[in-house]
């Protein structure tokens, strides 16, 4: 999708005797919370003149609370004046302060180094995903009706 999309920019650009340059920052497996952190703090360096954001139906999923079954991620949240803020509480929350202790970042740097210990944890990444797929079927349903919820029709 994303050749599709540059391709066409650089057909427009073309008509108007101009160069188009196309710097994809897309990650397939982060919230559009996190895509806005990637442009704050990466993308905006390079002074683009145009930043495209493509949202697609599973974006729903990934952006609210409610319906996401992973962990681990940032969300946004509208403040009174109706601008996003990013939400703080996942980098105060114990699960990420365990995630940056000397204790984890030894099991990332074993992980690394070590077949055994790369097969116990993809075992229980395995494991979790089971266990989400059966909590998210509800998730799967409630998406696909009308919004039931100011939390729905917030999403």
């Amino acid at each position: 999708m994303a050749e599709a999309v540059e391709g066409r920019l650089e057909a427009c650009a073309a008509r108007a005797f101009r160069s188009v340059e196309v710097l994809n920052f897309a990650l397939s497996v982060i919230s559009t919370a996190q895509e806005l952190e990637i442009d704050r703090q990466i993308a905006a360096e390079f002074d683009p003149n145009l930043v495209m954001l493509m949202f697609v139906p599973n974006d729903v999923r990934s952006n609210q609370r409610t319906f996401s079954a992973e962990g681990g991620r940032r969300f946004c949240d509208l403040d009174p004046q109706g601008q996003l803020i990013l939400d703080a509480s996942l980098v105060e929350s114990e699960g990420f302060r365990r995630s940056r202790s000397t204790l984890a970042r030894f099991v990332r740097r074993l992980k690394d180094y070590s077949r055994v210990a790369q097969l116990i944890l993809e075992a229980r990444r395995a494991l979790e995903r089971v266990r989400q797929d059966q909590q998210g079927q509800g998730r799967a349903e409630c998406l696909s009706s009308p919004p039931r919820s100011q939390e729905m029709v917030n999403a």
